[in-house]
Order: C-alpha cells, then sequence, then structure tokens
C-alpha cells in the first residue's frame, strides 16, 4: 500500500495544480516570506532555511506560521495524524518545545516541484541534543508545501518516528 501513496499524491496535486493557483496571504512577518526567486527548488530551499532556524530558536510560534492556517493542515508521525495548526501546536510544545533544546540541520533536501503551486520535499535532519549522554541521531521527514503570494506553507507533514543514531 505504501508504494502508492507517493504517486497517488503527486497525481492528486498535479490535477489540483492545473487549476489557476490560489493567491493566498501568508501572516504578516511570518518566517519563510523572504522575497520568491521563482525557481521552486530555490525558494523551498530559503524556506527551509527558516525553518530550521525557527526550531533551533524553540520558536513554536514561527514555526507554526509556516503552516496552512486552516483546518486542513495535517501533521503525521508516531502512529497517529494531527489535524490543525491548534493540535500542531500542542503536540510540538510537548515534544520538541519542552525545554530540551534540540539543535536541527538540514542534512539533505530534495524538492519536487509539483506543478505552480505544489512542491514536495523530502529533508533528512541531523538532530543534536545538549545532553552529551544522547548521540546525534538523523530523522526524515516529507512534506507538501503549497506557494502562496510571498512565500510557501506547509499543508502536510510527515515525521518518521525512527532515528537513525550516528
Amino acid at each position: 500500500m505504501s508504494r502508492w501513496l507517493i504517486p497517488t499524491l503527486v497525481f492528486l496535486l498535479a490535477i489540483a495544480s492545473c487549476s489557476q493557483p490560489q493567491q493566498k496571504q501568508p501572516p504578516a512577518g511570518r518566517p519563510g516570506t523572504r522575497a520568491l526567486s521563482g525557481d521552486t527548488k530555490t525558494d523551498v530551499r530559503s524556506f527551509f532555511d527558516d525553518y530550521t532556524t525557527a526550531l533551533n530558536k524553540s520558536d513554536s510560534t514561527d514555526v507554526l506560521s509556516m503552516y496552512e492556517q486552516g483546518a486542513d493542515v495535517t501533521l503525521a508521525g508516531k502512529g497517529r495524524v494531527l489535524y490543525g495548526r491548534d493540535a500542531i501546536r500542542t503536540s510540538s510544545e510537548e515534544t520538541i518545545f519542552n525545554g530540551d533544546q534540540l539543535t536541527f540541520a538540514v542534512d539533505s533536501l530534495l524538492v519536487t516541484p509539483l506543478g505552480p503551486a505544489h512542491a514536495f520535499a523530502l529533508v533528512t535532519y541531523k538532530v543534536e541534543s545538549p545532553d552529551e549522554d544522547l548521540p546525534a541521531f538523523h530523522t526524515v521527514a516529507s512534506y507538501v508545501l503549497e506557494k502562496v503570494q510571498s512565500g510557501w506553507q506547509i499543508l502536510h507533514a510527515h515525521v518518521s518516528s525512527d532515528w537513525v543514531v550516528e
């Protein structure tokens, strides 16, 4: 079943992107609202630079502002799916913004444009803890992004619950 997930997602987003893209307005002053270069891969790389910066500041407000505002936004991982920003905020505050300052770095990023207003991103993060007893590890996340008037937003994220310790 999982072998059909990505092709099905690509197909559905390709169909959706054939229509005229909506120009949604992101919240004013949110990270990830750099001027767009017109190159999807470059712009998504910049988006993830800003996203990683917000993660490393443990700034849940900035991180969540980079997600779609509606109830359709989803985050999957650890055997569950969270629907909407409020559920994502609650879970994030209990996990990555819980006082233990983790450091995130993009180890690899693969971007696949899905028409003029969507992209798929596969990101491998290197995560380090200030706790010397916890070794650095890698985790993988996949994202479906939508281009808005002045940047990109996360529509769906899936974070691997399998961490690979170095």
